[in-house]
Parts: structure tokens; C-alpha cells; sequence
């Protein structure tokens, strides 16, 4: 259990040794969960619910995306399994550093039309508006492999080749206009264009290490090794998912008055007998969902009692 971390939202107004990184700040372990507990409920009034337990693993990794996401134009690869937080972990984040959450939304319909209509808006976000934007994609928004290579190529150099049409670029420069004619640093409005996108724009990867293209994938595309920072979810630890497991069936021990600690190990046991087969966090939140609705139907079909079940 870790007493202390780092991380830049606590630190204001100082300058830092190496230009363009932000300053750390070190907090205590309970003051940052009673932060990251604020967040949420602020996340939650403005958003949505958020099903998220503050336990050792979700806390490294929010502190360690903060720190990641904090920089200007940081890339992440979010390597590990399914239902560690990742996603959660990375929306916090964004809300905390007044980054706009963007994901595109899977329709059966999805296809090379649909991604790069994505990838525009976010470019226009990050290149024009000057909005820094997260962009968080997952293993099964990447239908096709052209789409990993977009991001490739988006994530080492700051644009896609051909992603627009003469047609479409025009208008898109002309909003950068007056600000290419008060800079001197860039000779053409493309490359203050695509300057402000490698500047504003924060790709997270966020790809399960099993899944059977993942080696190849990050072969065949290097920049998610070269340029984004690695950060490796392996899974919870028997300690998180116990703690897990009574913040969930919480509202179940209230109903039955007494002790359930068996029922715990129970789902423990089964949990980690799949372990063999690839049972990751998901799998363990599945069952345990499953369990409470299975209860829930049996307390309601015999007339809400409960105290005999178990």
C-alpha cells in the first residue's frame, strides 16, 4: 500500500526545471482518495454514474495517467485486462485536468467513413479550437487495421496522409488565419495545424495484452511503444477483490442480518478456479452482478424474506 503519491493537479504557479513538463506534487495516500472521491461525485452529478472502487490498483493507476496526461501531447497505452478501471480511470482523469473525453460510439454500421469522421472532429477540437482532448480508444472500436494505423501515424507524426480532401482542408486552415499571421515559427497554416494537434491531443490505447493481434499489432505499429508511456493493468490482487466484493454485496448483508463473509469466499473461490481459463476483473464483477440478481428475484419471490436464504 503506497503512503504517498505524485502527481501534478495539487501544483500551481511554479516553474519547472525541464520546460513543457509539468511540476509534481506529492499527497498523502487518504488525501488523494478523499480528492479522487470529490472528483467522482463531481464527475457523477455532471456525467453519470460511475462504477468505480477507490481500491490500491485503481488508485496507482489514475495517479499514474494523471501524471501521463498532464503533459502536453501525451500518448498512453493502457496494456491489461478487462474491467481493471481503464476507461473509468482515464474519464476521471480527463474531468480532473478540464480535458474533453472523446470514444467513438460502435454501431453496427461503423466503418473507414464513420473513424474518420471521428478523427476529424477530434483534430478540429485539438488543431482549431485548441481544446486538449483525450481520445480513447479500445480493442473492439478498432474494426479494421487500418484504423490502428491512422492512429499510428496520428500518434508519431500529428496527422493521417490523406485523411482530408483538398476540399475539406481549406476551410479547416482558414480558421487558423489570424493566429498564422501573428506566429513566426511555422512557414505554412498546415504546420501550425498539425503543431497545435501533437499539442492539445492525448491518444490512450487502451488494448487487452491477451487478445491474440496484440504483439502484432504493436509490431506493426511502433509508435504505440516509441511514443506513447506504458502502463501494464494486470489484474487485482486477492486483497482489492475481497475489498471489491464486500463494497458490492454490501446492500445483501444488510438484508439477510448477519455475517456473509462465506458468501465472499465463495465467490472468491469460483473466481479464482476460472482463473486458468483468463477470468479477468470484468468476469469477477459479472458474477458477482449475477449473484445479486439471482438473490433479489429469490428474495422477491418468496414474499421479502431473506434471513432463511443463507
Amino acid at each position: 500500500m503506497k503512503a504517498t503519491y505524485y502527481i501534478s493537479k495539487i501544483v500551481q504557479g511554479s516553474q519547472g526545471l525541464v520546460p513543457g513538463l509539468p511540476l509534481l506534487g506529492r499527497i498523502g495516500r487518504q488525501d488523494f482518495i478523499n480528492m479522487i472521491d470529490q472528483a467522482l461525485r463531481a464527475y457523477e452529478r455532471e456525467f453519470k454514474s460511475m462504477d468505480i472502487h477507490l481500491i490500491d490498483e485503481i488508485l496507482d493507476l489514475v495517479a499514474y495517467t494523471e501524471r501521463t496526461l498532464s503533459q502536453p501531447g501525451a500518448n498512453l497505452l493502457l496494456a491489461g485486462r478487462s474491467g481493471t478501471g481503464r476507461k473509468a480511470a482515464t474519464q476521471l482523469v480527463a474531468h480532473l485536468l478540464n480535458m474533453e473525453f472523446f470514444s467513438p460510439s460502435i454501431s453496427r454500421d461503423y466503418a473507414m467513413k464513420e473513424f474518420k469522421r471521428d478523427l476529424k472532429e477530434v483534430l478540429l477540437k485539438a488543431g482549431v479550437e485548441a481544446t486538449r482532448t483525450c481520445l480513447f480508444i479500445e480493442d473492439h472500436q478498432l474494426l479494421q487495421d487500418e484504423f490502428l494505423e491512422y492512429l499510428n501515424s496520428l500518434i508519431s507524426a500529428g496527422e493521417v496522409p490523406g485523411l482530408y480532401s483538398p476540399e475539406e482542408l481549406e476551410p479547416v486552415l482558414a480558421q487558423l488565419k489570424d493566429e498564422m499571421s501573428s506566429q513566426y515559427e511555422y512557414k505554412t497554416t498546415f504546420e501550425l495545424f498539425v503543431s497545435r494537434i501533437k499539442k492539445n491531443l492525448s491518444i490512450v490505447m487502451s488494448l487487452d495484452y491477451t487478445h491474440p493481434k496484440f504483439v502484432q499489432n504493436c509490431a506493426s505499429n511502433p509508435a504505440l511503444f516509441s511514443q506513447c508511456s506504458i502502463i501494464w493493468c494486470e489484474g487485482w490482487t486477492k486483497d482489492a477483490l475481497l475489498t471489491v466484493a464486500k463494497n458490492e454485496l454490501e446492500d445483501v448483508g444488510s438484508q439477510i442480518g448477519k455475517p456473509f463473509d462465506h458468501i465472499i469466499s465463495s465467490i472468491l473461490v469460483v473466481h479464482n478456479s476460472a482463473q486458468s481459463l483468463g477470468a479477468s476483473p470484468l468476469a469477477f464483477m459479472n458474477l458477482i452482478h449475477l449473484f445479486k440478481q439471482i438473490f433479489n428475484k429469490i428474495v422477491q419471490t418468496s414474499g421479502g424474506q431473506s434471513k432463511h436464504l443463507l
